[in-house]
């Protein structure tokens, strides 16, 4: 009912890589989010990346929902650079949210518009 949906991502030859999970699709206001995650020893080649187009892609061209929006944490950076990268912008901070290596870390929310998704 709420357009959630959870993908597996694989590589070419069928093997788990990671999972991306849409939430929260409201659609009378048209926002959803996602959590997307590769294992380690997979990131960077490409799979985030892939899953990411092809969710955005479903849902603004598909559902036509107006805006898709992700929590970062702060640490991230590599995660930080791919969606700047894919023109989102840098919305919010959420202070001290997340805590992960005995400290506590920002949560950065990010944001994309269906028009900027369209413009690239």
């Amino acid at each position: 009912e709420d357009d959630s949906y959870f993908f597996v991502v694989v590589d070419k030859a069928g093997e788990k890589v990671g999972m991306i999970h849409t939430q929260g699709g409201d659609k009378k206001n048209g926002n959803f989010s996602y959590a997307v995650a590769i294992i380690e020893g997979q990131r960077g080649k490409g799979y985030a990346t892939a899953a990411i187009k092809m969710v955005l892609a479903y849902y603004f061209m598909e559902l036509r929902y107006h805006k898709v929006s992700v929590g970062i944490y702060a640490f991230n950076e590599a995660s930080i650079k791919l969606h700047q990268k894919l023109g989102f912008k840098e919305e919010g901070r959420l202070r001290e949210m997340v805590f992960s290596g005995n400290q506590y870390h920002d949560l950065l929310k990010y944001g994309l518009l269906k028009r900027e998704y369209l413009s690239q």
